[in-house]
Order: structure tokens, then C-alpha cells, then sequence
């Protein structure tokens, strides 16, 4: 999977003081490859996979996790989590990703190589089917949920991100949250769906401003917040 990283700010144009920053690491690492550079923003892109940065990977310090989703309430370490293995010098770690929007509702890799316990093909494809009757239903109460007037939306237990491929909407955009204590962590699954998303525990405060967002949604697992 090739990833893209945007970092803008004085970081970018004072690279000596952010020497210990984890983006500075893994470009002089080889790592990661700068694409563009303009002003305040400079964007990175993440290596295909190992093979081509074999030759300066003894530049960089390797993660001992072989996890990189294990990342809540860890002690930030400048290190780089280990590339997937391939099967081959030009195929992407972690699987290729399609364009977006085609990848909303394409099978994410996490799930085609079974990474995800207990997500398959069949139901993933059987979640999106039924968000999609969720969103028909909301909208017999909530004409308005897919028109614009509701800009900012929070799913409070997103799971495979569903409620917002089934939205699809350039009038919206969707926080998905994926709480800590969930039984199975999908977090990246929405990422490879091109969907925004975070890690929370139902049971501390948000770090947002709960008036950022005009309707929150919460579905099945109370227990989760409770």
C-alpha cells in the first residue's frame, strides 16, 4: 500500500529543528521518497515495498512491533514499522490500492488477505448492502442527511466504515471512529477505503470540540461508551 504524507508548517522549512521528527527519519532513511516541496508544504510518499529501499534500510531503526495499528497509549519511538512481506521486487506491501472513489467500495487488501479476524469478502460486501437499507431508512425520518446541511458528521462506532461509502456524498465528510475496546480493529480497513478515521476510548473526553460536528451517530454497542 503506498502512502502519502503531507506535513506543512515551519517544520518544513527549518528541517534542523525537527531532526527527531519521525518524517525527517525515514526520508534520510530512504524510506520514504519526497514527491513535492512548495512553501510551507512538502508531501512524501511511502515506498512501494522493501525492495526498494534495501540498500539504505540499515540507515534506519526498525520498530520491534511488527503492528503498526498497535498504537494506542504507546510511547512514540522514532522508528519504522517492518514493510509487509511481497511476493514479488515491484508488488506493493500490504496490497495495491484502486483509485478513489473506486476503492470505497472495492474490497480493502486488509480483508482480501484475510488480516482482519472474522471480516471476509462475503460480509464485507453483505455490510455495505446493508447500510446502504440503514441510509434509505434514515432518510424517510432525515430528508436532509445527504443534501449539504449537515457538513461535519461523526460515526461514534464506524466498523468497517459502511455508513459513509453508502453516503458518498462531496457535500459531507464523515469522522470514523474506531473505539479502542472494540472487538476487532478496523481502523485500517477505513483508511484503505480513502475514508478519515481515528482510535477513541468511549470512556474519556474527545479531544474536539463537540460542536464541530452537526449529527453524530452511534449504532448497536453501547457498551462501548458506557
Amino acid at each position: 500500500m503506498c502512502i502519502t504524507f503531507v506535513l506543512a508548517g515551519l517544520l518544513v522549512c527549518h528541517p534542523i529543528r525537527a531532526r527527531h521528527v519521525y518524517y525527517l527519519h525515514s526520508s534520510r532513511a530512504g524510506l520514504r521518497e519526497k514527491k513535492h516541496e512548495k512553501g510551507e508544504i512538502a508531501i512524501w510518499r511511502k515506498r512501494v515495498n522493501k525492495e526498494y529501499c534495501s540498500e539504505r534500510e540499515s540507515r534506519a531503526t526498525m520498530c520491534d512491533s511488527t503492528n503498526p495499528d498497535d498504537a494506542w497509549y504507546k510511547k512514540m519511538e522514532v522508528c519504522v514499522t517492518p514493510y509487509p512481506a511481497t511476493n514479488g521486487p515491484d508488488a506493493v506491501a500490504g496490497g495495491e490500492l484502486k483509485p478513489f472513489l473506486d476503492r470505497l467500495n472495492s474490497v480493502p487488501p486488509r480483508i482480501a488477505n484475510g488480516s482482519v479476524p472474522g471480516v471476509f469478502v462475503d460480509s464485507f460486501h453483505d455490510d455495505n448492502k446493508l447500510w446502504k437499507k440503514h441510509l434509505n431508512a434514515y432518510k424517510r425520518v432525515n430528508k436532509i442527511i445527504d443534501t449539504g446541511r449537515y457538513r461535519n458528521i461523526m460515526d461514534m462506532n464506524a466498523r468497517l466504515g459502511s455508513f459513509v461509502a453508502a453516503i458518498e456524498s462531496p457535500k459531507l465528510w464523515v469522522m470514523n471512529v474506531m473505539p479502542t475496546i472494540a472487538e476487532r480493529d478496523t481502523l485500517g480497513v477505513i483508511y484503505e477505503r480513502g475514508l478519515i478515521g481515528i482510535y477513541h476510548d468511549w470512556y474519556e473526553g474527545l479531544s474536539t470540540y463537540p460542536r464541530t460536528y452537526d449529527l453524530t451517530m452511534f449504532i448497536s454497542g453501547w457498551e462501548l461508551a458506557l
